[in-house]
């Protein structure tokens, strides 16, 4: 199989999707249409492939990525990564971890250049790291105008959020470009927290609210009095993220 796989590897990073996924799903694909038969095999795809598809597209990508950054763009997001660990005997072994990747986008273009895994999960390492990143990919700092990210605290308070700090390093103000999608969610979340308590993890509740949220799809269901309300005129719900519609 010496075909490139180009847009494949472009295709499984988004999507999470695994190199054994990936292979399985591609030589699928390519059975149904009749490129893989039963006499002919040798354009069945294997992980390996996959992997190495994929290395090289990331360096691809990366290469092209120009030095002047006019905005730069991040967010986070925790993954479950597979790494090595050293134990007590000296050997290495392969261990699930759960770590905190950034991923950095350079804009105009909305182009990947690259993502840190920061050593802590405070403001002041995390734009740390950022600079270093980027003092490291020979990046003109100077070009910098405008940073984006998601409305939480921890990016845009004014004194030690990301987006401040970054300011301070760089000895220049910038342009914000804050994503307020995130404030749909909060006077929500706050009613939940007044009425049934505190949340007790990601996906776990405190309160007999939430707890009864486990089977809801067998509760019956009770009269309610519903709100009635219009809409703005002129608004069209394709403009809507999910959790707004």
């Amino acid at each position: 199989m010496r075909v490139k796989l180009p847009s494949l590897a472009l295709a499984c990073d988004p999507y999470g999707v695994s190199d054994r996924a990936a292979a399985g799903i591609a030589s699928a694909v390519l059975q149904d249409v009749g490129i893989i038969q039963e006499r002919d095999v040798s354009k069945v795809i294997d992980r390996s492939k996959v992997r190495r598809e994929r290395c090289k597209k990331r360096g691809t990508l990366c290469a092209s990525v120009s030095n002047t950054i006019t905005g730069l763009y991040f967010d986070g997001r925790k993954d479950s990564t597979m790494t090595l660990i050293k134990e007590c005997d000296g050997k290495f072994h392969r261990k699930l971890i759960t770590e905190e990747h950034i991923s950095i986008i350079s804009e105009p273009g909305y182009i990947y250049f690259g993502h840190i895994t920061p050593t802590a999960g405070s403001s002041k390492v995390i734009a740390a790291e950022l600079i270093a990143y980027l003092s490291k990919k020979n990046v003109d700092l100077g070009s910098i105008q405008a940073v984006g990210c998601d409305g939480t605290v921890a990016k845009t308070d004014n004194r030690g959020g990301i987006i401040r700090l970054l300011e301070v390093a760089l000895d220049k103000p910038l342009q914000w470009f804050v994503c307020q999608l995130h404030a749909n969610e909060l006077p929500l979340r706050h009613l939940l927290e007044h009425l049934d308590g505190p949340t007790n993890g990601p996906n776990g509740f405190s309160g007999p609210i939430g707890k009864l949220l486990v089977d809801c799809e067998k509760l019956p269901v009770v009269k309610y009095t519903p709100i009635n309300c219009v809409l703005p005129s002129g608004l069209n719900s394709d403009d809507l993220s999910t959790d707004q519609k």
